[in-house]
């Protein structure tokens, strides 16, 4: 399988479920096998900490979210009445 560059766009559209799927996947493709498990999940860790802080403040200049977490909560659930 080819290795597909992905864009701050890209980044921006995905959720932080699909930024984990993608480091966890880079990890596993890169972990040898021979190294200690705790190596293995240390460099997991480490990699999605690093997706997570290259995605932390892509939102923080949207308008068409509310900045307060409660407002936020009560728009979603407003749709589902």
């Amino acid at each position: 399988m080819s290795a597909r560059k992905i864009s701050e766009e890209d980044i921006r559209e995905m959720s932080i479920v699909d930024l984990e799927a993608i480091v966890d996947e880079v990890a596993r493709r890169l972990a040898d096998p021979a190294k200690p498990a705790v190596a293995t999940l240390e460099l997991a860790r480490r990699r999605r900490l690093g997706a997570l802080t290259a995605a932390e403040g892509l939102w923080k200049d949207r308008v068409d979210v509310p900045k307060d977490g409660v407002q936020a909560q009560e728009q979603l659930r407003a749709e589902w009445r």
